[in-house]
């Protein structure tokens, strides 16, 4: 797989979605619309004959659901392709089979920032860090910093997008800011208050208790407003039940693991 043709395919029984996807790929360089079908068997078939990179696999097709397909996939002896599950199901139980199953990651339909580009831009997104026969080494080595801070910041729109954070409000904004500074930064133990909330202070002239203000305010809004399941699905960790939402602090190093790590 070069990284900059990612060979996709679309396995998805609905026409005129799987036409969607067909338009939308346009918009992303890297990708290439190579094949698309509407059963599971068949979608099976073209993976042993077809060079497939990433599949964005629907989860419930009337001939042959998504899961018989992650299940017949891991019996094939080929270089399995990079799986974006696409599905009307919110339940922590099959997510977790889906994934044991093979699939890369999980967008449900039902989700606040939910759109049919999302599957394209996560496999756009993901494809520098995943290896190949032909480049082994981590790609984050060979990248420079721009390149790096680029995919950062459509990685971290697109995550608090899927959790239902409103894009043009000051804190969504002042989040996005603050957790990629932490994620490009080479401080394991930077603070959120005193070096952070500071430097974005700066860029929008303002001061530094007003950007913690806006970014709590925004985190209360998203936990009171968001499904508990896409939060718990999206933001995979422990927050104090009492407050009822993660701590500024919490949600700004956790998410910016996230992103690094993907």
């Amino acid at each position: 797989m070069s990284l900059m043709n990612v060979r996709v395919m679309v396995v998805e029984d609905e026409a005129e979605v799987r036409e969607k996807y067909r338009k939308l790929i346009s918009g992303h360089p890297m990708l290439h619309f190579v094949a698309e079908t509407g059963n599971a068997n068949e979608a099976l078939h073209i993976l042993q004959t077809e060079t497939i990179d990433a599949v964005i696999l629907d989860l419930e097709m009337p001939q042959g659901s998504g899961i018989i397909f992650l299940s017949e996939l891991q019996m094939l002896e080929i270089e399995k392709p990079f799986i974006a599950v696409v599905t009307n199901v919110v339940s922590k139980t099959i997510y977790d089979a889906v994934r044991q199953m093979g699939a890369d990651y999980i967008c449900a339909k039902g989700s606040a920032g939910f759109s049919w580009d999302t599957p394209l831009s996560i496999i756009e997104l993901t494809a520098p860090y995943r290896r190949t026969k032909e480049a082994a080494a981590d790609i984050s080595h060979n990248v420079n910093h721009r390149t790096r801070m680029n995919i950062y910041q459509r990685s971290i729109s697109l995550e608090l997008s899927r959790m239902g954070f409103p894009s043009k409000r000051v804190g969504t904004v002042y989040c996005e800011e603050a957790i990629l500074a932490v994620a490009m930064s080479d401080k394991r133990d930077i603070m959120i208050t005193k070096e952070i909330y500071p430097r974005i202070a700066l860029n929008y002239q303002t001061n530094a208790k007003n950007v913690e203000r806006v970014i709590r305010l925004v985190i209360e809004k998203v936990w009171t407003e968001q499904d508990i399941r896409i939060l718990q699905e999206v933001y995979p960790y422990e927050w104090n039940s009492r407050a009822g939402r993660p701590t500024n602090a919490e949600f700004i190093h956790n998410m910016a693991q996230k992103i690094i790590r993907h």
